[in-house]
C-alpha cells in the first residue's frame, strides 16, 4: 500500500510536465504505476512470456512426450517393415522352387509323350481312346496327387496361365492317344518301380547308418567319459605317488641321520666299555639296555613307518581298483537305462514338476504383464486427456484473467479521463482569475510541451503501426500506413468512395431534376425515405421482439411467452453463473495479488539492477 500511495504521489507531481500518459501495459497496472514514453512494447511481451513460462514449459514436456513415444513407434514400424521384407524374400524364394518344380515337370511330361510317339510311331488321328482305361488312369493315386498339387500351386499364384494352357493341352493329347502311350509307359514305370525300390533300399541303408552311427556316437561319448575319469584318477594317483616319494626321501634321510647317529653311539660304547665294571649283579641291567635301545632305536622306528606306509599304498590301490570297476558299471549302466526307467526316477519327476510350476508362473507372468501393459495404455491415454483438459482450462482461465485485467485497465482510463477534465476546469477557473491570469505565460509553455508531447506519441504510434504491418507480412497494408502521414490509413479510400458516390448523387439529382419538378422529386424522395426508415423500424422491432408487427395476437403472445421462458432460463443459468464466480471470486484476488506482487518485486529487483 505504502509503494502505491508514493506512485500516486508521483503521477500527481508529473501532472503539470505529463497530462496525457499512454495506456499502460495490462501487466503492471496492479502497481498503479504511469508507464514512460520511451517504453518499448517488447517489453510486454517478454512480461506475457513469463506469465506462460509454465505453460510453455508443460508443453514442451508433452512434446517430447509425444516425440518420445513416434520414436518407438518408428523403432517398431521399421522391426515390422524388416520382418515383412524377410517374409518376403521366403515368398519368392517359395515361388520360385515352384516354378522350377513346375518347369522340371513340363520337361518330363513332354519327354515321355515324345518318346513314347517315337516308340511307337503311330500318327495322331491313328490313337484312339478308351473310356475304361482313361477313368482307370485318372483314378489313379498319382494323378490325383498331381492334379490336387497342381491346382493348390494354382490357386496360390495366377501367373501360370499359359503354362496352364500348354499343360491342359499336352494332357488332352495325352488322353487321347492313352492306349499306344500306356504300353510305352510300361517300361518307364518298370524302371521307376526299380529306382523307386533301390531308394527305398538306400533309404533303409541310410537310417540303418544314422542308427549305427548314433551308437558309435554313445560309445564314444561313454569311452571318453571313462578315458576322463581315469586320466583324472590317473592324475591323483601320480599326486599321491610323488607325495609318497617325497615322504620316502624325507625317511631315507631320517634314516641316514639315524644310522650315523647309531655309529657314533657304538664308537662311543667302543671306548667306554674297558671301563665298566664287571660286577655281576649289574648283568641284569645289561641284558634290559639291548632292549630299551631296540625300542628307543630311530632306524627301527623309521623301517616300522615305511612298512605301515606301503601297507597303506596298497591298500589304496585295492580301493582304486574297486572304485574303477564301480565307475565302469555304473557308466555302462548309464549307457544301457531306458528312458522310462529314467522318467520314473524320483528326480525327474522333481524336476518335471517344477518344470511344469516354472511354466505356469511365466504363462501367468506374461498375462499380467500383458495387462499391466493394457492398463499402462489406458493411463498414458487418460494422462493425454487430462493434459488437454488442464491445457484448455488453463488458457481459459488466462483469458478470464485477462478479460478481467482489461475491464480494469478501461476503469483506470475512465478515471484518468474524469481526471484530465477535472484539472483543465481547475485550469480554466484560475484562467478567469486574476491570479490565473499572470500565469497565462506558463499556461502557453505547458500547452506547447503539450502539443510536443501529443506530436511525439502520434509519430510514436505510426512507428508502431508500421511495425506491427510489418510482422503481418502484408505489403499493401504496410505500403497503405507509410502513405498515411499520420492520418487514419483506412478511412481515406472510404472518404474518397464517399465523395465519388455523393457526385453522382448530385449527378443523378439534376438529371432527375431536369426532367421532373422539383417538388414533385423532393415529395417523392420524403415519401420513399419514410418508407424505407418504416421498413428499417419494422425490421428492427422484429428482430428485437420475435414478430411482425402486423401479426394476430395468438402469434404474438406464443412468441413473447417463447421469449419470456429464454430469459427465464438466461437468468437462472447467469444466476449460476454468479454463484460459481462468487465461489471462485477470492482464489482468482488472491492470484492476482501474489501476481501483483511478483510484478512488484520484479520490478523492485529491476529498479536495483
Amino acid at each position: 500500500m505504502a509503494k502505491i500511495e508514493e506512485n500516486t504521489k508521483r503521477r500527481s507531481s508529473e501532472v503539470d510536465e505529463q497530462s496525457v500518459a499512454p495506456r499502460p501495459p495490462p501487466k503492471k497496472r496492479f502497481l498503479s504505476r504511469a508507464s514512460s514514453p520511451d517504453e518499448d512494447p517488447e517489453e510486454s511481451e517478454d512480461a506475457v512470456d513469463t506469465f506462460k513460462e509454465p505453460l510453455e514449459t508443460f508443453r514442451k514436456d508433452a512434446i517430447m512426450r509425444q516425440w518420445k513415444e513416434y520414436a518407438r513407434l518408428l523403432e517398431r514400424c521399421r522391426k515390422n517393415n524388416e520382418q515383412m521384407e524377410a517374409n518376403r524374400l521366403k515368398t519368392e524364394d517359395y515361388v520360385r522352387l515352384w516354378e522350377e518344380s513346375f518347369r522340371q515337370l513340363q520337361n518330363f511330361l513332354l519327354h515321355t509323350t515324345q518318346s513314347g510317339l517315337l516308340t511307337f510311331g503311330h500318327s495322331d488321328n491313328g490313337m484312339d481312346v478308351n473310356p475304361k482305361e482313361l477313368e482307370g488312369l485318372l483314378n489313379q493315386e498319382w494323378t490325383t496327387d498331381l492334379a490336387l498339387r497342381m491346382i493348390e500351386s494354382l490357386k496360390n499364384k495366377k501367373i501360370y496361365d499359359s503354362a496352364l494352357t500348354k499343360l491342359s493341352k499336352l494332357f488332352d493329347a495325352w488322353v487321347s492317344r492313352r492306349e499306344n502311350i500306356t504300353k510305352g509307359f510300361s517300361s518307364v514305370f518298370s524302371a521307376l518301380k526299380d529306382i523307386r525300390r533301390e531308394h527305398e533300399s538306400i533309404l533303409n541303408a541310410w537310417a540303418n547308418n544314422q542308427r549305427s552311427l548314433l551308437d558309435m556316437k554313445n560309445r564314444y561319448k561313454s569311452a571318453n567319459l571313462v578315458y576322463l575319469v581315469l586320466s583324472e584318477e590317473l592324475r591323483i594317483l601320480n599326486n599321491r605317488l610323488e607325495l609318497t616319494e617325497i615322504s620316502y626321501r624325507e625317511i631315507q634321510t631320517e634314516l641316514q641321520h639315524a644310522e650315523k647317529k647309531v655309529d657314533e653311539d657304538t664308537k662311543m660304547a667302543e671306548v667306554t666299555k674297558p671301563t665298566v665294571s664287571t660286577i655281576t649283579p649289574s648283568t641284569p641291567v645289561q641284558e634290559k639296555t639291548p632292549v630299551m635301545n631296540t625300542q628307543d632305536d630311530p632306524f627301527i622306528r623309521l623301517q616300522q613307518i615305511v612298512t605301515q606306509r606301503l601297507r597303506d599304498i596298497e591298500l589304496i590301490k585295492e580301493d582304486r581298483v574297486v572304485l574303477k570297476q564301480q565307475i565302469a558299471r555304473l557308466e555302462m549302466d548309464l549307457v544301457s537305462v531306458p528312458e522310462s526307467r529314467i522318467y520314473k526316477a524320483a528326480m525327474c519327476r522333481n524336476l518335471s514338476q517344477s518344470r511344469a510350476y516354472y511354466k505356469d508362473k511365466c504363462n501367468r507372468l506374461s498375462d499380467l504383464c500383458h495387462d499391466i501393459q493394457l492398463r499402462l495404455d489406458d493411463l498414458s491415454g487418460n494422462r493425454r486427456h487430462l493434459i488437454k483438459e488442464l491445457d484448455s482450462e488453463q488458457v481459459a482461465h488466462f483469458m478470464e484473467l485477462k478479460n478481467q485485467l482489461r475491464k480494469l485497465d478501461d476503469d483506470l482510463m475512465r478515471i484518468r479521463a474524469q481526471r484530465d477534465a477535472l484539472q483543465m476546469q481547475l485550469e480554466i477557473g484560475k484562467a478567469s482569475t486574476e491570479a490565473g491570469r499572470v500565469s497565462i505565460s506558463e499556461l502557453k509553455i505547458i500547452a506547447d510541451t503539450r502539443k510536443e508531447r501529443v506530436n511525439y506519441l502520434e509519430t510514436e504510434v505510426l512507428r508502431l503501426q508500421k511495425k506491427m504491418a510489418a510482422r503481418t507480412g502484408v505489403k499493401d497494408y504496410y505500403v497503405l500506413l507509410l502513405n498515411s502521414d499520420g492520418r487514419e490509413p483506412l478511412l481515406q479510400p472510404l472518404q474518397s468512395q464517399l465523395k465519388q458516390l455523393e457526385e453522382q448523387v448530385e449527378q443523378v439529382k439534376e438529371r432527375v431534376y431536369q426532367s421532373h419538378a422539383k417538388e414533385w422529386v423532393d415529395q417523392e424522395l420524403a415519401q420513399l425515405s419514410e418508407s424505407l426508415q418504416l421498413e428499417i423500424d419494422i425490421g428492427a422491432f422484429t428482430e428485437k421482439y420475435g414478430f411482425h408487427p402486423s401479426s394476430s395476437m395468438s402469434v404474438v403472445q406464443e412468441v413473447l411467452s417463447d421469449r419470456i421462458e429464454q430469459e427465464r432460463k438466461a437468468i437462472s443459468e447467469a444466476k449460476d453463473k454468479i454463484v460459481n464466480l462468487e465461489a471462485t471470486e477470492k482464489q482468482l484476488l488472491s492470484e492476482i495479488e501474489s501476481v501483483s506482487n511478483a510484478y512488484g518485486d520484479l520490478e523492485e529487483e529491476t529498479m536495483k539492477r
